[in-house]
């Protein structure tokens, strides 16, 4: 079987596929041990929308022809049913992780028969547990292999084993999925027709802080002239919006006022002149639900247990959807608390 050239291969998807020509060389080399006979198991980790599944898409187009590819891909909605996610790869008869394990091996070492073998299981958080410990267990046990085992997941953990496996580098190649560079939104922009000046592409890369899939989406929903224009702040991507202010509509007033007041601040600032500014009072209990909708984080050990937002579209998408009267008066409130609080006025 013929060597990967990492070099050529990975340029070669690489323009098909803007950014992650680390990440893609890195996967070629691994391809090329499991072609030698040495099982390489590659994690792809990154928040929702990060580009995990591009990624492995570009992957998996990496293979020579001989590779045959099997995937499975873990639905939300079934986390709770024991084995969905195995059986997706085959009948699977054993009533544990373990014993479903082996009987994986037993099917992949059968597949490998027909040549070398690429295994891919997308979207490993929602699996359940079951079939969590029967993947662990194939990882586990595939050495000597002509195999390629791909796992993409978000950076969640549970009490599986999995987090000692994905953070010992001798077993586990871990890829984290950033975001996009400068340069790579200023590649996608041009390929999407629409050719951005630097400042307009590094303003878009602090709105998104190059998040792939809302870079893409505010390239496809915008036109050239509000990419470029200078006049007004970018907003959120509409589906990203919409999902936001509902989930901030269902909270209790208190927290909505003191959502409301960190998007016209738009700063990182103490919990009190927050709370001051929305007319809180009492801004730790109003504090917790909005905490639970992941917009807002704080630092409850630092001096005024400052908060801010978890990504400044959350606070584009609020701030957009607050009413004339709501944005004047908060921006009246905030006025006097201190000078150069930001937003738009």
């Amino acid at each position: 079987m013929r060597p990967v050239d990492d070099s050529g291969a990975a340029d070669a998807v690489a323009q098909k596929f803007v950014g992650r020509t680390e990440e893609l060389a890195t996967v070629a080399r691994s391809l090329d041990q499991s072609i030698g006979g040495r099982t390489q198991v590659m994690w792809i980790e990154g928040e929702p929308g990060s580009g995990k599944t591009g990624l492995l898409n570009a992957s998996i187009r990496l293979l020579p022809s001989s590779f045959r590819v099997l995937r499975a891909e873990a639905d939300e909605s079934a986390i709770g049913v024991d084995m969905d996610l195995v059986r997706q790869f085959g009948p699977v008869a054993a009533a544990d992780g373990f014993a479903a394990g082996l009987q994986l091996l037993d099917f992949f070492d059968t597949a490998q028969d027909a040549g070398p073998l690429a295994i891919a299981v997308e979207d490993l958080h929602w699996a359940d547990l079951a079939s969590r410990r029967a993947l662990l267990t194939v990882a586990r046990r595939l050495r000597n292999d002509h195999v390629i085992l791909f796992i993409t997941s978000r950076p969640f953990w549970v009490d599986d084993g999995w987090e000692r496996f994905v953070t010992d580098p001798e077993r586990c190649n871990r890829i984290t999925v950033k975001g996009l560079t400068v340069c790579d939104i200023a590649e996608l922009a041009r390929r999407l027709g629409k050719q951005l000046d630097r400042r307009s592409t590094e303003r878009l890369h602090r709105h998104t802080q190059g998040h792939a899939l809302y870079v893409q989406t505010l390239l496809t929903e915008l036109s050239l002239e509000q990419l470029t224009s200078a006049e007004a702040d970018l907003p959120a991507p509409r589906s990203l919006a919409s999902t936001t202010t509902a989930r901030v509509a269902d909270l209790p007033n208190e927290p909505r006022l003191l959502a409301s007041a960190l998007a016209v601040v738009n700063q990182r600032r103490a919990l009190g002149t927050i709370a001051t500014i929305a007319n809180v009072s009492d801004p730790e209990r109003a504090l917790e639900p909005l905490l639970d909708t992941g917009f807002v984080t704080w630092s409850p050990g630092e001096l005024g247990t400052p908060v801010e937002f978890t990504h400044p579209l959350f606070r584009s998408a609020i701030y957009e959807d607050l009413s004339p009267a709501s944005r004047r008066d908060l921006h009246l409130a905030a006025a006097p608390i201190g000078h150069g609080l930001g937003g738009c006025h």
